[in-house]
C-alpha cells in the first residue's frame, strides 16, 4: 500500500513538474523568439558594416595610389575621386543583403607637410527583419577608411659604365634598356609631390638633375604622352665605374632638400663592380720631384676659372679646391688616373696632360710613376678600408691590387655613411636614407655581396647563388637589393623597387 501511494505522489511531482515547465516556455518563447530575431538583424548589419569597411579601406588604398596616374594636384585629386568610386562600387553593391539608400563615398585628399592622406567616407540603410514591428524598418550604417603616405625622395644612381653600351635585347643596349626601366619607375610616384633626381657615373658623374617634384617630364616621362625627351634621354655609356662617389653624391642631392618627414631613397643600379673613386691629393703625395699638382687644379678645370667647385645650397660637403683626382683601379686592368672639373651643374673627369701639371706623366695614363700614395679616406670621407681586407690604414701605395681591393671599401662605406643619421644644416633631424641595388648580370659581373651590404638587404634570393646576409646592421634601415640577370628583366626589377618604396611609405 505505502508503495502505491509513493508511485501516485511520484507521478503527481512529475506532472506537476511538466506543467510549470511548459507554463515557463510559454511565457519565455516572445522573449526567445526576440533574441533570434534581434540576433538575425544583428548579424545582417554586421556583415553589412564589414562589407561597407572593406570598400571603404580598398576605395582609400586605390585612390591613393592612383595619385600618381596624375600630373597635377587638381587632376590627382580628381583621379581618387574616380579611382575610389569605381572601387567601393566593385566592393559593395548598392543592395548588398538587401542594403538600401547607399551613398556616393565622399573621397578627401589631405595634403600635409611630406604626408598625404586619402580618406574615403560612405553610409547605407541595413534592413531589419525584426525590429521593423517595433517601428525600426531600417538601421544606418556608416564606414570610413583613410591611408596615407610619406611623400618620397629619391635619387636614381645609374651605372654608365662602357659594359652598359654593350649587349642585344631585341636590338637596344643594355643602356637604352636601363633608360626606358627607369622611365617607367618615375611612372609609379606622385607628381609635384613626392621629388626625383638622376645621377649617372662612370670614372665621372653626371648630376643629371636634382631631385625635382617635376620628375616626370625633367627625366623624360609623362602620363599624358608616354615617353618624351628628357635627362634620362642623354645618358651615354662609357668609361669606369666610380660607384662611391656616385653614391655619396647622390645622398648629398637629397640632404640638400633639407625634408625632415620626408622618406629618402637611394637606388643604385649597376652592371659591375667598382672601378675608381675619388680624392684629394692635397699634401705629400707625390714621389716625383718634377711633377707638381697645381693647388687650384679643380677650379682651372672649371667654366669659370679661379672658382671653387661647390655643390650648392645646403649641402653637406664643403667646396672643393683641389687637386682632386679620380683613381681608376680595375683588378682586372691596370690603374689610370684622371682628374674632375666642373662645368656649371655636372661633374665630369678629362685626361691629365703635361700643360695642367709640368713635370708629370700623366699623359701615359699611368699615375704610379708620380702620385706615391692614395689618401687614406677619399674626397668625400669614406674609409678605404672595411669590406675588403688587405687595405692599410694610412697612405696607401699606388698599385694596381690596393686601388682594386679599396675602391670596394669606399662603395661599401659610401653606403653606410647614407644609411646612418644626419642633422640638417637647420637643425632638423634627418633619419637614414634608405639604400637600394639593382645588380645586373651578363655584361660587367655584380658583387652580390657587395650590394647586399650595401643596400643592407639581410635577404639571400633563392634565384641566384648568394647567402642570407647575417651581419646587416640593425639599427640602419633596411633596403633591398634586386638582382636582373640580364636586361630583359631590368624593368621587372625597377618596378620591384618601386612597389617595396610604396610599401614602406606607408
Amino acid at each position: 500500500m505505502k508503495r502505491a501511494l509513493s508511485s501516485r505522489n511520484k507521478r503527481r511531482r512529475d506532472g506537476a513538474q511538466r506543467g510549470v515547465i511548459l507554463l515557463l516556455a510559454c511565457f519565455s518563447m516572445p522573449v526567445l523568439i526576440g533574441i533570434l530575431g534581434l540576433g538575425l538583424d544583428l548579424s545582417v548589419m554586421y556583415s553589412i558594416k564589414a562589407r561597407l569597411q572593406m570598400a571603404c579601406d580598398g576605395a582609400s588604398v586605390a585612390a591613393l595610389r592612383s595619385l600618381s596616374l596624375a600630373q597635377d594636384t587638381a587632376s590627382q585629386r580628381t583621379m581618387a575621386e574616380t579611382i575610389a568610386q569605381q572601387w567601393f562600387n566593385a566592393n559593395f553593391a548598392g543592395d548588398y543583403l538587401g542594403a538600401t539608400g547607399t551613398t556616393v563615398p565622399t573621397v578627401i585628399v589631405t595634403d600635409l607637410a611630406s604626408m598625404r592622406t586619402v580618406s574615403v567616407s560612405a553610409n547605407t540603410f541595413a534592413p531589419t527583419y525584426f525590429m521593423k514591428y517595433w517601428g525600426r524598418p531600417a538601421t544606418l550604417i556608416g564606414a570610413s577608411g583613410e591611408t596615407s603616405r610619406r611623400d618620397v625622395a629619391i635619387m636614381m644612381v645609374l651605372d654608365r659604365s662602357g659594359s652598359m653600351a654593350t649587349g642585344n635585347y631585341n636590338g637596344f643596349t643594355a643602356c637604352q634598356v636601363m633608360v626606358q626601366a627607369a622611365k617607367q619607375f618615375t611612372g609609379m610616384f606622385q607628381q609635384g609631390r613626392d621629388r626625383i633626381g638622376l645621377i649617372t657615373f662612370a670614372e665621372s658623374i653626371q648630376i643629371a638633375q636634382s631631385p625635382t617634384t617635376n620628375f616626370q617630364s625633367a627625366l623624360g616621362y609623362t602620363n599624358s604622352s608616354g615617353s618624351a625627351a628628357g635627362s634620362l634621354d642623354t645618358i651615354g655609356c662609357n668609361g669606369g665605374t666610380n660607384t662611391s662617389t656616385a653614391v655619396s653624391l647622390g645622398w648629398n642631392e637629397l640632404y640638400k632638400l633639407q625634408l625632415p618627414g620626408a622618406l629618402n631613397i637611394l637606388v643604385l643600379f649597376t652592371d659591375g663592380t667598382p672601378t675608381a673613386g675619388t680624392f684629394d691629393f692635397t699634401g705629400s703625395f707625390i714621389s716625383s720631384s718634377g711633377c707638381v699638382l697645381p693647388a687650384n687644379w679643380v677650379a682651372n678645370r672649371q667654366a669659370n676659372a679661379g672658382s671653387a667647385l661647390t655643390f650648392g645650397p645646403n649641402s653637406f660637403f664643403s667646396d672643393v679646391h683641389g687637386p682632386v683626382g679620380a683613381l681608376y683601379g680595375d683588378l682586372a686592368s691596370r690603374s689610370g688616373v684622371s682628374p674632375f672639373y666642373s662645368p656649371p651643374g655636372s661633374l665630369f673627369e678629362d685626361n691629365y696632360s703635361a700643360s695642367d701639371a709640368p713635370g708629370c706623366s700623366f699623359a701615359s695614363g699611368d699615375p704610379t710613376t708620380d702620385i706615391a700614395f692614395v689618401p687614406a679616406q677619399d674626397l668625400w670621407n669614406n674609409s678605404s678600408t672595411g669590406y675588403q681586407s688587405g687595405v692599410s690604414s694610412g697612405n696607401i701605395p699606388v698599385d694596381k691590387t690596393n686601388i682594386g681591393n679599396l675602391v670596394f671599401n669606399l662603395a661599401d662605406n659610401a653606403a653606410n655613411f647614407a644609411r646612418s643619421s644626419h642633422i640638417y644644416s637647420n637643425g632638423a633631424g634627418m633619419l637614414g636614407t634608405v639604400v637600394n641595388t639593382i645588380g645586373l648580370g651578363g655584361t660587367g659581373g655584380v658583387d652580390f655581396t657587395l650590394l647586399q651590404r650595401m643596400a643592407n638587404d639581410p635577404n639571400g634570393d633563392p634565384r641566384v647563388p648568394y647567402p642570407a646576409y647575417v651581419g646587416y646592421n640593425q639599427s640602419q634601415p633596411v633596403g633591398q637589393f634586386v638582382y636582373s640577370s640580364d636586361a630583359t628583366q631590368l624593368q621587372k626589377a625597377f618596378i620591384t623597387l618601386g612597389s617595396q618604396i610604396l610599401r614602406i611609405s606607408r
